[in-house]
């Protein structure tokens, strides 16, 4: 479902930040305040943070879908700077830029951008023996309800026709809950094999290059195999994920053939020349490649059902400013995937102009 003429509630003459700004109040529809950082002139004021909770959590907290589970959320990045004392300014802690999710105001959640750590997060703490164990239980709870259901099986032939109804709602819910343990990973809950964090510039890099631009399209794809190996196991049912943040200095010219320049993207998308419009749009092409990847990975997972990952998973997809030389708010990239099982109607686009009035 494609949303377009999406205006994110701000204004652009608030002081702050503008990327921090621009996701701040898309995912809590509010004005990012301070940290507590004494607010000076600058207009581009950095140590900006939520004034209240993001709608994930929100989510998390309130809708019976999501809850049940033995991790609450997940909070996954690709890009190194991304964690509370990044590289690139601020780098004294503020959330700004770099985070999605907030558990309530001045608390945000910062993105684990380490794989084999977001791994041991997610597996690790829940049972000891990780996936595997949690595998090994589901197929016992099934064992258990099959013998249950023969059981009540060879009784309907003993008892009065009157009861049968009983047992037959009785099975039923047997039934019901057998799916339910199935759909929770009985055969397919695994957890991922940690690639092993990159800790040097490989020998024949290209001189200049950083290792955060060497290792961005592994990290990311290791991150959202987390994520979605974390929802077959019906660990946890709420997860946000980050590319990269607003002043990303990934160095695409290390990545995409032709790019022919090792300058950050930040700096790239604030130029308007036509090479550096072709440059914008080639990382464009690349992140929504990347995204293809995963969804068609969720595609491809069947349900016990019959349904497959991504029909039985909302995928929000947004970024924090619709233009990155003019960090504009008007026309914001906003669209949802998935969801057919939780009644969301595909295949259309939404003009919100219309709608709205």
């Amino acid at each position: 479902m494609i949303f377009d003429n999406v205006t994110a509630p701000r204004d652009g003459g608030w002081q702050g930040d503008r990327h921090g700004a621009g996701l701040i109040c898309m995912t809590t529809g509010s004005r990012a305040i301070s940290d507590g950082t004494p607010v000076d002139g600058d207009d581009q004021f950095h140590n900006i943070t939520a004034p209240s909770p993001s709608i994930d959590q929100i989510l998390a907290a309130q809708s019976p879908k999501l809850q049940g589970t033995p991790v609450v959320s997940t909070h996954l990045g690709a890009y190194r700077d991304s964690v509370q004392n990044g590289r690139l300014f601020p780098a004294n802690g503020a959330a700004n830029f770099r985070v999605v999710s907030f558990a309530a105001a001045n608390k945000p959640i910062f993105p684990e951008v380490r794989p084999d750590v977001a791994i041991k997060n997610i597996f690790g703490s829940v049972m000891t023996g990780g996936a595997d164990a949690i595998a090994r239980q589901q197929q016992l709870d099934k064992s258990i309800l099959d013998l249950l259901a023969k059981d009540l099986g060879a009784l309907q032939k003993q008892v009065p026709t009157s009861e049968r109804p009983k047992l037959d709602a009785q099975l039923a819910a047997i039934e019901q809950l057998e799916t339910q343990v199935v759909k929770g990973g009985t055969a397919s809950c695994t957890a991922p094999v940690a690639m092993p964090e990159l800790s040097a510039i490989p020998p024949g890099t290209q001189p200049g290059v950083r290792i955060d631009a060497v290792d961005h399209t592994a990290v990311a794809k290791q991150q959202l195999s987390t994520i979605k190996a974390a929802f077959q196991c019906d660990l946890l049912r709420t997860a946000t994920f980050t590319y990269g943040h607003g002043n990303s200095d990934v160095q695409f010219g290390a990545l995409l053939p032709g790019f022919n320049t090792l300058t950050g993207f930040h700096d790239i998308s604030h130029l308007t020349d036509s090479p550096s419009v072709d440059q914008w749009a080639a990382v464009d092409n690349y992140y929504c490649a990347r995204l293809t990847e995963f969804l068609l990975d969720l595609t491809n997972t069947p349900e016990s059902d019959g349904s497959s990952l991504l029909d039985n998973t909302l995928v929000v997809f947004f970024s924090d400013v619709s233009v990155g030389n003019n960090h504009d708010w008007k026309r914001m990239p906003v669209i949802f995937f998935g969801g057919k099982s939780l009644g969301l109607k595909q295949g259309r686009y939404l003009d919100m102009r219309v709608v709205a009035t």
